[in-house]
């Protein structure tokens, strides 16, 4: 996809991981994070549980201002929870930034950014509770009053998202060559009898403008099937 030129720049992609007391814990995220923020170069099926988003409502079009703004209030919501729970004893890394999207005319497909648009979206722990987050949000929406993000704050909420059955695939090189992928992926689904139920997708930003050329971007694409 057209990611957002102007604003990837100052987004810190981090590892998923929980530092927590049992074994077993560490265990089960190492492998959610697998499911999440890791792919092959060759589509597979996936099966997600129910997991807690900060999620952006306030759409916005690929590769604009706009999406600069949204991604900042949300980090800054997200690093503001963080630290409360880091006193509350759940340690852990902020995700890579998420993002759901669809083509406003799937005949223009990925080239015009103008024609790409959605949300953004940041996993959160489990243990995240609605007072704890509501608290935070409402404090945070007093001292941002004249912040250029506040508009999409006051729609940034705190969901539980439940995917289910999903089909994800590595796409390695320049976002608007993503329909080659997608491609793959469809046919993958069409083979086993599996349909798309929604034209929107998912995408993890793996490997961005920071650290490698486009040709080495690395986004992992997912949709859900049944």
């Amino acid at each position: 996809m057209l990611i957002r030129a102007l604003f990837f720049s100052i987004i810190f992609i981090f590892n998923f991981s929980y530092c927590q007391t049992k074994s077993s814990d560490s265990l089960k995220n190492r492998n959610m994070n697998e499911l999440l923020f890791e792919a092959k170069l060759t589509p597979e099926i996936i099966t997600l549980k129910p997991m807690k988003y900060l999620i952006v409502d306030k759409k916005v079009t690929a590769e604009s201002t706009e999406a600069f703004i949204a991604i900042q209030g949300l980090y800054k919501l997200s690093e503001i929870i963080q630290s409360k729970l880091k006193d509350k004893g759940t340690i852990y890394e902020l995700p890579p930034l998420e993002g759901e999207w669809s083509l406003l005319d799937p005949k223009i497909g990925f080239k015009d950014h103008n024609n790409i648009v959605g949300n953004f979206m940041l996993l959160q722990p489990e243990n995240l509770e609605d007072n704890l987050f509501n608290e935070v949000k409402s404090k945070l929406l007093e001292e941002s009053k004249t912040e250029e993000y506040y508009e999409y704050l006051k729609e940034t909420n705190l969901k539980l998202v439940d995917e289910k059955k999903s089909i994800k695939m590595l796409h390695v090189g320049p976002y608007t060559e993503e329909q080659t992928t997608f491609d793959i992926m469809e046919k993958f689904a069409h083979e086993l009898g599996l349909k798309k139920l929604y034209k929107s997708h998912r995408e993890s930003y793996v490997k961005d403008m920071r650290t490698v050329p486009k040709d080495q971007f690395q986004t992992i694409l997912k949709f859900q099937v049944e």
